[in-house]
């Protein structure tokens, strides 16, 4: 991205897992959903990545219906270890990821 002068430069962190493989992953390793073909819900991971790209938090801010549900997908989203940090003003710095998910048809999509 190209620094435009008096102008803030802002790049979000990045996760080098791509979303497709979380998502792979996530309908893999979750066991709550494999035998609930018609069960429906949502929720939302928040992931806290410092300037070293380290994730220092990942916790649950929009619950789903079931607390077992939830403590999969989180298991699924604490194994994202490697991060490029966000960057503000070519200065690495903390950040956040957001991930929503739904759960439809037996599957879930990161939305």
């Amino acid at each position: 991205m190209k620094t435009i002068p008096g102008k803030c430069t802002t790049l979000h962190a990045v996760c080098s897992v791509p979303d497709s493989t979380i998502e792979s992953r996530l309908n893999n390793e979750v066991d709550f959903i494999k035998d609930k073909p018609k069960y429906k819900d949502k929720g939302m991971i928040n992931i806290i990545i410092n300037c070293k790209g380290e994730a220092v938090q990942c916790k649950v801010v929009n619950k789903s219906k079931s607390p077992i549900l939830d403590e999969q997908v989180l298991n699924v989203f604490k194994s994202l270890t490697s991060w490029k940090p966000g960057r503000l003003n070519d200065n690495d710095v903390d950040s956040m990821k957001l991930w929503s998910y739904e759960v439809k048809d037996g599957k879930i999509t990161l939305r």
